[in-house]
């Protein structure tokens, strides 16, 4: 049996969404587990990836990163900046248009600049094994990769409800990375952590 692609939405449809969608908040229990499994430290240089009006975003710059936003909608984007960008608790927050499957790298972002990449419930939108591929390169050494997956029995290819199987979760990750690990978190969600190697001697 052929598989079906998974319905893609434009920017436009995005958009759309955005304009009626209602973040996933942010919980105790979640902000808790990431800082277990990532051990963050204030002064990182980092950038969400499909970060949709900025929740997390903005989560990372209240612990002391210097981070940047990314989405390929731009209402998204207008949503995150209404609620204020520049340097704030010394650290900079800012947001950006950029279509992550799509266009290479911006020139803002040079191999080995980031020490942490977070793609919160965006996965499955981003062609996981090619975004792992073309991001790595950005990683300082020893920098993190960071997903929070929305996971299910089946397929889940819905437009904007899309998530992953635990056996495509397992797929990821499995080379190139010094550590990996995956942590259950309720709501049928899953994280990754795959950590990059660090630097010789």
């Amino acid at each position: 049996m052929t598989a079906v692609a998974a319905p893609v939405a434009t920017r436009a449809q995005w958009d759309e969404h955005y304009l009626r969608h209602r973040p996933r908040l942010l919980s105790e229990q979640e902000c808790r587990r990431f800082r277990g499994r990532v051990r963050p430290r204030a002064g990182w240089t980092a950038i969400d990836l499909g970060c949709g009006p900025g929740q997390w975003t903005r989560q990372l710059h209240r612990w002391g990163m210097d981070v940047t936003g990314y989405d390929y909608s731009q209402r998204a984007i207008g949503q995150a900046t209404q609620r204020g960008v520049g340097t704030v608790y010394g650290q900079r927050i800012r947001f950006d248009l950029w279509d992550i499957v799509r266009d290479p790298c911006p020139d803002e972002l040079p191999p080995g600049s980031i020490d942490l990449i977070t793609c919160r419930a965006s996965l499955a939108y981003l062609e996981p094994p090619a975004l792992l591929e073309k991001d790595r390169p950005l990683l300082a050494p020893g920098g993190v990769f960071h997903a929070l997956i929305p996971v299910a029995s089946g397929p889940l290819h819905a437009p904007f409800h899309r998530g992953m199987t635990v056996q495509e979760i397992d797929r990821l990750g499995c080379d190139g990375w010094a550590e990996r690990s995956t942590y259950h978190l309720g709501l049928g969600h899953y994280g990754l952590v795959l950590r990059a190697p660090s630097a010789p001697g």
